[in-house]
């Protein structure tokens, strides 16, 4: 039988990146709280204003991301959607690139190229493109970095690797905290380099820790406009927003990373198509297998990336799906290693060995097709501008009042982005007072307060929005500018 030519393997996962390129790229803002403060963020640092949220200096989330944005949006105005969604499938597919580079330095090109497929045909990847989040940028730097840490086939890593595997994990920590978790993976690969590299990346985080704490003493608490108010206050304290409340017990801590174990063995059920309960109690224990199967013959760097990433989605304060998205490569490797290893069990016994390969096949197939079926529902994961439950409201915005006006909403980020108004949340105040607006921007179920907001408004404005009769209301309050 004929070999397949080496490049094959190659020229599929090019197939593909070309094909999300010329057709995965749309034009619509796909709404997400995160999305929207990231891109005010970057419009701040593009009109030269400094890494701030509201006016303030922002120092929950670091600003590599928001960085990178600030060079494709406009300092105020309009946001070009298609340039931003465009820049997003780019990052996606150099992410993809990068995990097929690093699972070809544990198996052949065919199979590496396999089960890079399978991932980026996972509704984990498919979901996250063309939506603004971080979580594709911090998967390709967190895949280069695994590629750079890695030695080179002949057991030696030259200094460029060295050099440039530090520039990316300091990157990697500038987009995402999470990126802590490959400091260690730098120590065990190299001891002594690695010590280097983790002192020069610490180095490099100096002025973000400085800004970071500086800002943090001087902002209010509990924070009004944020879900944490950094991301050790609701690993520690009992109110994310405020890190002066009480400890947490440690049966919190204990049921928290519970449930989050549970979490996570449910989506792994998910990403292989086994659903939650016991498919997923089947489908972890398979990767735990198929884990331990690799790990008994060569234990390598990845194996201390996904039990140190693992760990940390376990004991982190909150569990989100869309964060384990490096780890989900890690599902589909060490799954189809636990394929591999009962096929040439079976096959062995039953004396035919030629068929290993071919259920490994088999089985890789399957979930590639699996992936492909739900790629219209995948797709259609994340809401856009036109499922946005306050798009009513934007063109009345737009047309009726004046640039400078503030706004008092609950998806206020989103509202922000596509009306190019400030807009405060009333989601997180507790018995803080309202923030002084312009105008109060509702829909849905009556909020607590609105009696009170009618009280004090000048005008009302009722819009259907598709979702309901009069399911959008505008209050436009006494002292507020008339936009015409």
């Amino acid at each position: 039988m004929q070999r397949p030519p080496r490049r094959l393997p190659d020229l599929a996962i090019a197939i593909f990146v070309l094909a999300c390129l010329a057709w995965g790229v749309d034009a619509r803002w796909h709404a997400s709280w995160d999305g929207g403060i990231y891109v005010l963020t970057a419009q701040s640092l593009a009109a030269g204003e400094g890494y701030r949220y509201l006016g303030a200096p922002f120092f929950l989330r670091p600003p590599g991301f928001s960085w990178l944005l600030s060079w494709l949006v406009a300092p105020s105005g309009d946001v070009d959607f298609h340039a931003l969604n465009l820049a997003m499938m780019v990052i996606a597919m150099a992410a993809l690139v990068a995990v097929y580079a690093v699972l070809c330095r544990f198996l052949d090109r065919p199979r590496a190229a396999a089960i890079a497929l399978a991932f980026g045909t996972s509704a984990a990847f498919v979901g996250q493109l063309n939506v603004v989040m971080s979580d594709l940028l911090f998967l390709l730097l967190v895949f280069a970095a695994l590629g750079f840490l890695l030695p080179q086939r002949d057991g030696t890593t030259p200094f460029w690797k060295d050099a440039l595997a530090t520039v990316t994990i300091a990157a990697a920590l500038y987009v995402r905290t999470a990126g802590v978790v490959l400091l260690p993976l730098a120590l065990v690969q190299r001891r002594l380099v690695g010590a280097v590299q983790v002192a020069l990346v610490l180095l490099a985080l100096a002025p973000w820790l400085q800004f970071a704490g500086a800002a943090a003493d001087a902002a209010p608490k509990p924070s009004t406009q944020l879900l944490n108010f950094t991301y050790g206050t609701p690993m520690l304290h009992t109110d994310s927003r405020d890190p002066t409340s009480p400890y947490l017990p440690p049966r919190k801590w204990v049921g928290r990373a519970a449930r989050n174990a549970v979490d996570l063995a449910e989506d792994v059920g998910r990403v292989l198509g086994l659903g939650t309960g016991i498919g997923a109690a089947a489908a972890t224990l398979a990767v735990g297998y198929g884990f331990a199967a690799v790990a008994r013959r060569r234990w390598s760097l990845l194996e201390w990336f996904a039990l140190a990433y693992a760990g940390l989605i376990v004991v982190y304060a909150y569990y989100e799906s869309r964060l384990i998205l490096p780890l989900v490569v890690c599902v589909y490797y060490y799954f189809m290693a636990a394929v591999e290893d009962v096929a040439w069990w079976w096959a062995r016994r039953a004396g035919r060995t030629t068929l290993a390969p071919t259920i490994w096949a088999g089985v890789v197939a399957c979930l590639l097709a699996a992936n492909v079926a739900a790629l219209p529902t995948s797709r259609a994961s994340t809401p856009t501008e036109d499922t946005f439950p306050l798009r009513a409201a934007v063109p009345w915005i737009r047309a009726n009042t004046p640039g400078d006006a503030t706004l008092l909403t609950d998806l206020a980020p989103d509202l922000s982005v596509l009306t190019g108004r400030r807009a405060y949340s009333y989601l997180y105040l507790g018995t803080a007072p309202l923030p002084a607006a312009d105008y109060v921007v509702l829909h849905g179920t009556p909020a607590a307060f609105e009696p009170a907001i009618a009280l004090r408004s000048s005008a009302t404005v009722a819009l259907p929005s598709g979702s309901g009769p009069e399911s959008v209301r505008i209050y436009r309050l006494r002292d507020a500018r008339s936009g015409g």
